[in-house]
């Protein structure tokens, strides 16, 4: 298709990274945090494992982890503030392992004040890319059925990050014992991991069974790079 405005840069693998028309979507904050140990009581038979929250940029729309420790983000699900993002793990944790959560959204940041580079404007004039930014690079995009555990090897000498979305969520209502499990993912020696873990426990009076609520999960692996 021609242009008469900007120009297409595609990556190895034939991925679009420029179109030169639609705005790319870059880094908006980077988050240091160290995650929480524990478990906290949500009501007197219901225990989760202790959560961390950041209220994240009004621009932001995708939050990337990069954590050692099984993890999971919920943005504005939890509370009231659509902007505020919970960082929930597994049940079974230890420890006050540090998570770097990467905010991308579709408002223009320099992180450089370099007076050379490109930038790019699109037919109507928009800048839509800039040298300066640091721009959403996706490694890969994965959609995956209900399995108990998936890994993907990353490239040694590069920085990644882990977005999760959907999933299945079991209720395992089985009396005193009963508990929840959903997806959590953690990046370790160059690896990312997703896995079906167990996320809270409670207490019920009968016992009957597990229910599913089946859901695809999107698991997307963003690589940092200008920061």
């Amino acid at each position: 298709m021609a242009s008469e405005n900007g120009f297409v840069v595609r990556g190895q693998n034939g991925a679009v990274q420029i179109d030169g028309e639609n705005f790319c979507m870059c880094l908006q904050k980077v988050n240091n945090l160290s995650l929480k140990a524990g478990t906290k009581a949500v009501t007197g038979d219901v225990y989760t494992s202790a959560t961390t929250s950041f209220v994240k940029s009004a621009n932001s729309s995708l939050v990337a982890l990069r954590c050692s420790s099984w993890c999971r983000a919920y943005v504005g699900d939890q509370t009231k503030n659509l902007n505020e993002v919970t960082i929930a793990r597994n049940y079974d944790n230890s420890g006050t392992p540090s998570c770097i959560a990467y905010e991308y959204g579709n408002a223009a940041y320099n992180w450089s004040s370099s007076k050379s580079g490109i930038e790019v404007f699109n037919s109507s004039k928009t800048k839509v890319f800039s040298s300066n930014w640091s721009v959403m690079r996706v490694f890969g995009v994965y959609y995956l059925d209900h399995i108990k555990s998936w890994s993907l090897q990353l490239p040694v000498g590069r920085t990644f990050a882990m977005v999760l979305d959907g999933g299945q969520m079991d209720s395992n209502i089985v009396g005193y014992n009963s508990y929840t499990a959903v997806y959590m993912g953690r990046i370790v020696n160059n690896k990312a991991e997703v896995a079906f873990i167990q996320d809270s426990i409670f207490h019920s009076p009968v016992n009957i069974g597990t229910y599913n609520y089946p859901c695809q999960l999107m698991v997307m692996i963003l690589e940092i790079v200008g920061v």
